[in-house]
């Protein structure tokens, strides 16, 4: 695995854990009675004197805080753990690269007399201080980001009871429409993983990225200096490619002398070199050379032994890739922020048309991000849109199980223990997916089902996004297996089902998102006018996926059906369709 993606590991860590404490945040404003206002003057719309309860909902909000932060402090006491394993691979892989990067030439150089040899032991004490220095500051820095995180979410929990409780209170917002800008507020700000000396806030994404590409880099270089100094040498060159920052596009492809040196040296073919004094680069600064967050890297220059690398792009070249890539970034910020939005806002029980909103929000923004990578050619990186298995646990009523048979087929209900067991099912198939196939599941029931299903049903022949999730969504189905007969379920609308009769039989090109808990499909009825629940006895090996724990909407308990299935009615009671799958 390259540094890369190594560092990448540990800014996922820190990315999944704000996720996950935003979720609980969530999760505890929803928790308990629910706010009433039973009084409610509906000429001025406010409360009335008296009106009730929301004194009494902020100050039992208020005291879960301390159960907050418990929880919260075991979030992240749970992915430190990952952290300190995570932050010593990366470290392990810097000292492999601050060592060999510049061996061959160093080796050559002493085999001609040109560099002195170097004692190996002496070297190896050298290398292991300097990596233990590093890995030991990198993880004090992550245990105060963890304490800023803690304190953080503690703030902004009792920031939003109090200021949606002050609004209700004095008549400028509803209940609901207070809550859910308080959320969708703080799913756009995040929380603070860092405040700087000037009072600069920065999340913890930004300031994970920072700290751990930074620092490995910081120990890349004094490996290799200690290296360069204990030979002899005294000439670096640093590396360059397209998509540079201004200021490290400056010295990138250029050669230094760390002793001040400034004039020129040959290289391996007799040409003249032009060399600059290393205190004249960019160093230093935090958006120069080697600064934060820079991806150049540095060689041991030898005279007579080195030949410089060339670049093979104009400054005009680079500074539009670079402009690219931070507009790419910004894309992906957006996608998983919206994600992370709608994810709190169901967690929270805000209204459906609402939801609604965000979710097409966040579809359109994710059409204007392909539009974006058609027109530039530049490559999707799924993984950085995926927020993960995040989410919070929300406990359903237990329903009575019970068995039914048809067609010499028993199919089952489950029970809330039965669906917790099913989970590991649905682990292992994820564990055999790509992150394409995770993302286009991921976007599928963020929002984008609807558009993904107008697509199969031919409502939109041209639509790639519906091609492209299509296509992983289906691969991903086929790495599950449902190895028995059980029952699901969908709270829906009636007018798609009109006119249906006992034994007839019909066929659905889509999708279908389903739940196994009885009680959860029964609340996407709650906002229907004229609903159905459609109860679905689904056979064995039919194409399916248990979704579970592994959707940001855990709660869920989310069935996804493959699509081109299809059913036979097998009774209508009131307002409930029993169907059967079918061959």
């Amino acid at each position: 695995m390259s540094l890369n993606d190594l560092e990448e590991q540990v800014e996922r860590i820190y990315i999944d854990m704000e996720n996950e404490l935003l979720l609980n945040i969530a999760k505890k404003l929803s928790a308990g009675k629910p706010m009433e206002v039973d009084k409610w003057d509906e000429v001025n719309q406010q409360p009335l004197v008296g009106s009730g309860e929301v004194n009494e909902w902020q100050l039992q909000r208020l005291k879960e805080l301390n159960g907050l932060n418990e929880e919260n402090a075991k979030i992240i006491a749970k992915y430190s753990g990952k952290t300190v394993e995570e932050v010593n691979k990366v470290f392990d892989r810097a000292k492999e690269i601050g060592v060999t990067r510049d061996e061959t030439l160093i080796q050559e150089g002493i085999k001609l007399g040109i560099l002195n040899a170097v004692e190996p032991d002496t070297e190896e004490l050298l290398v292991r201080s300097i990596l233990s220095n590093a890995v030991e500051e990198i993880l004090t820095t992550f245990n105060k980001q963890n304490n800023s995180l803690l304190a953080s979410a503690g703030d902004e929990y009792r920031d939003i009871v109090n200021k949606v409780s002050s609004q209700v209170l004095a008549g400028t917002k509803t209940t609901n429409k207070a809550m859910q800008e308080a959320v969708s507020q703080l799913a756009e700000k995040g929380l603070t993983g860092f405040t700087a000396r000037n009072g600069a806030r920065w999340n913890p994404e930004g300031y994970t990225k920072m700290v751990i590409r930074t620092n490995t880099q910081n120990t890349i270089n004094r490996i290799q200096d200690e290296r360069i100094q204990a030979c002899g040498g005294d000439f670096i060159e640093i590396s360059s490619h397209i998509g540079a920052r201004p200021l490290c596009a400056q010295d990138q492809g250029q050669i230094f002398s760390l002793s001040g040196y400034s004039g020129y040296i040959e290289d391996l073919d007799g040409g003249r070199v032009k060399v600059r004094p290393w205190s004249s680069s960019t160093y230093g600064k935090p958006a120069g050379i080697l600064g934060i967050n820079c991806r150049h890297s540095r060689y041991m220059f030898v005279p007579g032994l080195s030949k410089k690398r060339e670049m093979d792009f104009t400054k005009k070249e680079n500074d539009k890739i670079y402009a690219e890539s931070q507009r790419q970034r910004q894309y992906e910020r957006t996608i998983r922020n919206k994600k992370r939005e709608i994810a709190m806002l169901k967690q929270t029980g805000a209204e459906p048309s609402y939801i609604k909103r965000k979710q097409n929000s966040l579809s359109n923004t994710r059409k204007e991000y392909l539009e974006f990578l058609d027109k530039t050619g530049r490559t999707r990186i799924t993984a950085n849109e995926w927020i993960g298995n995040t989410s919070s646990s929300q406990k359903s009523k237990v329903i009575k199980k019970k068995t039914i048979k048809q067609n010499k087929n028993e199919y089952k209900k489950l029970t809330v223990t039965e669906i917790e067991r099913r989970q590991s099912s649905s682990d292992d198939a994820y564990k055999k997916f790509t992150l394409s196939e995770k993302e286009a599941i991921d976007e599928y029931s963020m929002g984008a089902y609807q558009d993904v299903n107008d697509y199969l049903n031919g409502k939109y022949p041209d639509y790639k996004i519906g091609k492209e999730i299509t296509k992983d969504i289906d691969s991903a189905i086929s790495k599950y297996t449902l190895t028995d007969n059980i029952v699901t379920y969908r709270g829906t609308e009636k007018k798609y089902y009109e006119g249906l009769t006992i034994g007839d039989k019909f066929s659905l090109k889509m999708y279908s998102s389903t739940s196994l808990n009885e009680n959860i499909a029964k609340t996407f009825m709650e906002d229907k006018e004229n609903a159905i629940m459609l109860e679905i006895r689904v056979p064995k090996g039919t194409p399916s996926l248990y979704v579970g724990d592994n959707s940001a909407y855990e709660f869920e308990a989310e069935f996804l059906l493959g699509r081109d299935l299809s059913f036979k009615v097998i009774d209508i009671i009131d307002d409930r369709l029993i169907v059967e799958v079918v061959k």
